[in-house]
């Protein structure tokens, strides 16, 4: 359905994107991941028409787009802004794309009703933008988007601005959305557990280029570089020391170990074991965070939290895990 197919995109003299490829399948969520200045937000915005290629083509659906507008591209683009009319009420802010296809009164009516249902926001159709939430105003943003009917959907961090638990409300919608309407989607964000959650696959991408694109799963338990490994989520790097401590043999890869997977207490069944000093603990409610010093090195550890857990800062623990949590990467 989208098809990136050796581009490269420039800034003045500066290139920012070199002979990148991506193929996106009709009715697949990908999300583009990485630190800001990454490109991420450039690769869409070059796929909306918006930023224009200087090499290599971007097709839609089967169509060569690479020297279309943005307007006959047949896609929808949800911005990190709302970017609603302050003047116009909610329904005549979604019905405003279909007014501009001058398609008839009762059929922009009947769309623009369709899709209020669908993202939950019939009961606003008359209320004015500056009287909705954050989470609220998005989702006319997005029924905007939809009530087009596009190819496809792009988002530019739709969430960014919102509070951290309308993000995880929001989220649920997108997914929700995205599942019933099928729609294929490239979405925008730095955001590791929003990528995570919301994405068939994940493409982590580093000065303009792509480091690893696999689902969620892989991207988190396999990951293809030290990069990926340590950008998404928290990762243990077990240096040569840190490794010796574990019993760990010598080895050409780069050994890392999440802090879910390692166990800590004072009598342990993991086979992979180091002893240490608890230097740090942070209860976060049904977590607890340690950092536990070994061979010289700390080492994030995170648990399930446990009423009256006897572990304190200056405690004396073992730490382990099984020989399979260790995540190996090329040096």
């Amino acid at each position: 359905m989208i098809k990136v197919d050796d581009l490269t995109v420039r800034y003045g003299a500066t290139e920012v994107i070199s002979g990148l490829d991506l193929h996106v399948a009709k009715g697949e969520f990908v999300t583009l991941l990485g630190s800001s200045g990454c490109g991420k937000s450039t690769l869409l915005r070059t796929v909306a028409g918006f930023v224009p290629a200087a090499a290599g083509a971007v097709i839609i659906d089967g169509q060569d787009v690479t020297r279309i507008p943005p307007e006959d591209r047949g896609v929808g683009l949800v911005f990190q802004s709302y970017a609603l009319f302050p003047h116009l009420d909610v329904g005549k802010n979604v019905a405003f794309g279909l007014r501009v296809k001058r398609l008839s009164s009762r059929e922009v009516a009947q769309r623009v009703d369709e899709v209020l249902e669908t993202t939950g926001l019939t009961h606003f159709k008359k209320a004015m933008p500056a009287d909705l939430s954050g989470g609220q105003q998005q989702r006319v943003a997005i029924a905007r988007v939809l009530v087009t009917g596009p190819t496809v959907i792009l988002m530019d961090e739709p969430l960014s601005n919102l509070d951290a638990a309308m993000r995880i409300t929001l989220r649920a919608e997108i997914s929700r959305l995205h599942r019933e309407l099928g729609m294929t989607t490239l979405y925008v964000t730095h955001d590791q557990q929003e990528a995570l959650a919301l994405s068939d696959r994940v493409a982590v991408m580093r000065n303009g280029a792509f480091e690893q694109v696999a689902s969620p799963d892989a991207v988190y338990h396999r990951p293809a570089t030290s990069y990926v490994c340590e950008f998404v989520g928290s990762a243990n790097r077990l240096n040569d020391p840190l490794s010796a401590a574990f019993g760990l043999p010598a080895g050409d890869e780069v050994r890392y170990v999440r802090p879910e997977r390692i166990q800590i207490g004072r009598d342990l069944d993991a086979g992979v074991r180091a002893t240490g000093v608890v230097r740090e603990r942070s209860f976060l409610g049904t977590i607890t965070h340690y950092t536990v010093a070994i061979a010289d090195s700390d080492i994030g550890i995170m648990t399930v939290s446990e009423p009256g857990d006897p572990i304190q800062v200056g405690d004396r623990v073992s730490c382990g895990f099984d020989a399979v949590d260790v995540i190996e990467v090329p040096r």
